[in-house]
């Protein structure tokens, strides 16, 4: 069966690699995968009974998700996220869903009701 898969991880001469819609973990020698590969790249694998038959690099899903990762990245530099905390955190009342209640800020400080 031909899948995706990407490149966990190396460990000596094995590497790691995660296959699937499903996510499973596969272990396999190094030397069945293309020459070069590195982790982070994503490959084209035909997978029976736990061994690579076939390998291609997927130059294509390997672009998409270094894209993927530099445009989360850039958001995480521009502290939206932290914006949206700060807002939560700093209003009047804040319904914490950990707490299961209400955060209030008063003068002498939060609160819970």
């Amino acid at each position: 069966m031909k899948t995706k898969a990407v490149i966990d991880r190396f460990e000596k001469d094995l590497a790691v690699l995660i296959v699937g819609e499903e996510e499973d973990k596969l272990v396999v020698p190094r030397a069945s995968l293309p020459q070069g590969i590195k982790e982070g790249q994503w490959l084209q694998v035909e997978v029976e009974d736990d061994r690579i038959i076939s390998a291609v690099v997927d130059e294509e899903e390997t672009a998409r998700a270094k894209q993927r990762i530099a445009d989360k990245l850039t958001r995480l530099r521009r502290g939206g996220h932290l914006k949206l905390l700060a807002q939560a955190l700093y209003a009047k009342r804040h319904h914490s869903p950990l707490l299961g209640r209400t955060l209030y800020h008063s003068s002498t400080g939060w609160g819970t009701h």
